[in-house]
């Protein structure tokens, strides 16, 4: 059991570590500029692999929809009690109260999660974790930005 659990964080673990390997003498070497690489991989293939998971996707619609419901049930949760844990420290500045309830209800599932689902559980697993990611971007994008606004500004 513990050799199969070994084989399986290697086989996993020692790709993403190799590609984290090669980026950091790659980068020591000729110094470019991570704008270039974190737009590429933000607008171009990010969107590229979320399309090909989605359009060979066999999830059924029924599928997505419990998914998509856990996640804003969790997301709302977890927002709520960031909120009500920032509010106990009345000392916190508004912006403060906005970045902590962040870090609590976002997390990065994109560029280093699905490669390494991909990995561990092959295309099945990317297929759902897809389908995370949207969503999780959705709420980045709406909730996140009210949350990250209402630190400086009123609703």
């Amino acid at each position: 059991m513990l050799q199969q659990v070994l084989e399986t964080a290697v086989n996993t673990i020692s790709p993403i570590l190799l590609c984290v390997m090669i980026g950091a003498w790659f980068g020591r070497k000729f110094k470019p500029d991570p704008r270039v690489f974190s737009r590429l991989s933000l607008y171009i293939f990010l969107p590229m692999l979320v399309f090909r998971s989605l359009s060979t996707s066999n999830i059924e619609f029924s599928e997505i929809v419990p998914i998509a419901i856990s996640l804003f049930a969790v997301s709302g949760m977890m927002a709520a009690l960031g909120w009500g844990m920032a509010s106990l420290q009345p000392a916190l500045a508004k912006r403060t109260r906005s970045a902590f309830v962040l870090t609590i209800l976002l997390f990065n599932a994109g560029n280093y999660g699905l490669p390494f689902i991909e990995f561990a559980l092959g295309n099945e697993g990317l297929q759902y974790a897809t389908i995370i990611l949207v969503f999780s971007s959705m709420m980045t994008h709406s909730l996140g930005i009210f949350i990250a606004s209402s630190g400086s500004s009123s609703p």
